[in-house]
C-alpha cells in the first residue's frame, strides 16, 4: 500500500505536538480570522518577538501556519492546506474557545489601528481614488464578470444591497435587475461620488445610506454585492459573516475581488489591506458563515493581476 509521507505517524505526532500548547492554541485562533505580523502578534500576546518568533516556526513546521512576504514584512496566516482532515475540526474548536482578555483588548486595538488607517488614506486620496484604483483593475476590464454573475441567479424581484458602491457602475446594472437597491457605505465622500454618477439616469429604486453594515440588524436581502471591497476590509472573515446574516433565505452573496498576488504597491497606492485572496481562504470563511460556494468565474488583467467572482449561497 502508497503511504503518503506527510501522513506519517511521526509527521503527525509534531502536528499534534505543535498544536498542543496554550498559547500557540491562542495563535492559531487569532489567525483564523486575519494575518498578522511577527512584531503585530508579539503586542497582541504581550511577548518578546524572539519568543513568538520560535512558536511562529513551531507552527509553521507542522504545517499549521504559512507565510507571504509584504514589502520587508512575512505575515502569518493559519494554513488551510494540513493534510490531516481532524485538524480541520480541531481548528474548529480552537475557534470555538475563548481567547484571553488582554489578548482581545490587544488585537481590538490592532484592528482599529488598521481601520484608522485605511479611512484616513481614503479621505486623502478621494480626489484621485479612481485613478489609483484603475491601476489594479478598471470595472470595464471585468464589467461583463460581475453581470453575467448576477444575471445566473435569474432574479426579477427582490431586494439587493451594494456594500462600498465606489463610482456607482454597478448600482445600474443592479437596479434593473431588482426592484429595490441600497447603496450602503461608510465613507461619505465615496457615498457621493456614486449617488451623483447615478443621479442624471433616473434610477428611481436605489437608495443611498451612510451606514455600517453592523447597523442593520434584520435579513432583508436577496443579493449581497462586494465589487473590489473585501481587500480593503481589516476582518474581512467577521464581515462576511455580518453580510450573511443579512441575506434571506435562498439569497447570494456575489464577491468579486482580486486573487490573491504579491505587489506591495498595492497597499502604498491604493489603501489595499489585503494582496487579494486565495479561493479557498474565501470559501472556508463563507463556510463559516453559513455560505455555499455555487459558481466561480476569473478574468486576467493586462498589468498581471486576476480578478475572480464568486457566487455563494445561503445554506
Amino acid at each position: 500500500m502508497t503511504q503518503n509521507p506527510m501522513h506519517s505517524c511521526p509527521q503527525f505526532a509534531i502536528t499534534l505536538k505543535a498544536m498542543g500548547d496554550p498559547l500557540r492554541m491562542q495563535i492559531l485562533n487569532v489567525l483564523g480570522e486575519s494575518s498578522f505580523g511577527v512584531l503585530e502578534l508579539s503586542q497582541i500576546f504581550t511577548m518578546k518577538q524572539s519568543g513568538m518568533s520560535h512558536h511562529l516556526k513551531t507552527l509553521a513546521n507542522a504545517n499549521l501556519v504559512t507565510t507571504s512576504r509584504e514589502g520587508n514584512s512575512i505575515f502569518y496566516r493559519r494554513s488551510l492546506e494540513n493534510t490531516f482532515n481532524v485538524i480541520q475540526h480541531i481548528f474548529a474548536s480552537i475557534d470555538e474557545a475563548l481567547l484571553d482578555d488582554d489578548v482581545i483588548k490587544n488585537l481590538n486595538i490592532i484592528e482599529q489601528e488598521r481601520e484608522i488607517n485605511s479611512q484616513v488614506f481614503f479621505a486623502k486620496h478621494i480626489s484621485d481614488f479612481k485613478q489609483q484604483q484603475d491601476l489594479i483593475a478598471k470595472y470595464s476590464s471585468y464589467q461583463s464578470l460581475c453581470e453575467e454573475m448576477m444575471l445566473s441567479i435569474n432574479a426579477q424581484t427582490g431586494q439587493a444591497l451594494e456594500i462600498g458602491p465606489g463610482q456607482g457602475e454597478f448600482l445600474i446594472a443592479l437596479s434593473k435587475q431588482y426592484k429595490q437597491v441600497l447603496a450602503l457605505d461608510i465613507s461619505k465622500a465615496l457615498l457621493e461620488v456614486a449617488k451623483t454618477s447615478c443621479a442624471n439616469k433616473n434610477l428611481t429604486n436605489i437608495e443611498f445610506k451612510l451606514e455600517d453594515i453592523q447597523s442593520i440588524k434584520n435579513p432583508f436581502a436577496d443579493l449581497i454585492v462586494m465589487n473590489m471591497v473585501l481587500h480593503h476590509i481589516v476582518r474581512p472573515q467577521a464581515f462576511m459573516l455580518q453580510a450573511a446574516n443579512l441575506l434571506n433565505d435562498r439569497g447570494h452573496l456575489m464577491i468579486t475581488d482580486l486573487c490573491q498576488h504579491d505587489q506591495q504597491w498595492a497597499k502604498e497606492n491604493c489603501g489595499d489591506v489585503w494582496l487579494g485572496f486565495a479561493q479557498p481562504q474565501l470559501e472556508s470563511w463563507a463556510q463559516k458563515a453559513g455560505l455555499l460556494l455555487t459558481k466561480t468565474s476569473f478574468v486576467a488583467m493586462r498589468n498581471g493581476f486576476q480578478v475572480q467572482c464568486l457566487l455563494f449561497s445561503k445554506i
